[in-house]
């Protein structure tokens, strides 16, 4: 068996038992090695955690501070109870 120096254990190891209301993954912008991880963090949360999902791209600087605020803002109005 061949062992990455990238390999990390799934989510369903890391967080057997969440009590999360929902999911939200920030991406590096241009990072893809974690982009790609995307699609399984979603279907995990979404299909198997039965979460909302919320994938959002950002570059960390200042100038994407009020997108994000304003999409985390949308986001939890639309799973607010």
């Amino acid at each position: 068996m061949h062992t990455s120096v990238y390999w990390r254990p799934p989510a369903t190891v890391l967080c057997p038992y969440t009590t999360a209301e929902a999911a939200i993954e920030m991406v590096l912008q241009s990072c893809h090695t974690y982009d790609v991880e995307s699609s399984f963090i979603r279907r995990f949360a979404t299909r198997e955690k039965e979460l909302p999902y919320l994938n959002t791209e950002t570059d960390y600087s200042q100038t994407d501070t009020g997108q994000v605020n304003t999409r985390l803002a949308a986001f939890w109005e639309t799973i607010d109870k």
